[in-house]
Formats: structure tokens, sequence, C-alpha cells
């Protein structure tokens, strides 16, 4: 019974810790997403420049660049988030 009971902290422990997880993250989710629309928004404009006169690919050059950067940043944040969710619910050594 001992070895079963030890099983079921684990398991309770680790699902404790996902949850955790899971609302550290949130806010990081909450931010992408805003940042998604935001890159939408840049990308609406884009078009109506093209639309406007301005060559197809010099538009999409712009794009792309905006999106790798959109992109990179909401990475790095989400690196960070993470990470200092993991170093939240390390087990002290």
């Amino acid at each position: 019974m001992a070895l079963l009971d030890t099983i079921k902290g684990f398991f309770g422990k680790a699902k404790q810790e996902a949850a955790e997880l899971s609302e550290k993250a949130a806010p990081m989710m909450e931010k992408a997403k805003t940042a998604a629309g935001e890159a939408m928004e840049k990308i609406e404009h884009k078009i109506e420049d093209i639309r406007g006169g301005e060559s197809p690919k010099e538009a999409v050059g712009e794009m792309v660049d905006e999106a790798k950067a959109a992109a990179g940043d909401m990475a790095g944040e989400a690196k960070e988030a993470v990470s200092d969710a993991v170093e939240d619910v390390k087990p002290d050594a």
C-alpha cells in the first residue's frame, strides 16, 4: 500500500504543478493573442499600401520582417515565462 500511496502522491504533485504552470502561462497566451491581433492590423495596413502603389515584393518583404520580429519577441517572452515557472516548481535539492 505504501508504494501505491507514493505513486498517487507523485501524480497528485505533478497534477498540481501542471495546474500552476497553466496559470502562469495564461498571461503569456493573452500577450500572444494581443500581439497577433496587432500583427494582423499591420498586415491589413500593408495590404492597403500595396493597393496604394507600393510594389508587392517590397510590401511582402516588410510583412515578413515584421512577422519574424513579432514571432521572435513572443518566443522570447514565452521562453522566459516557462523558465520562470519551471524554477518556481522545482523541488528544493
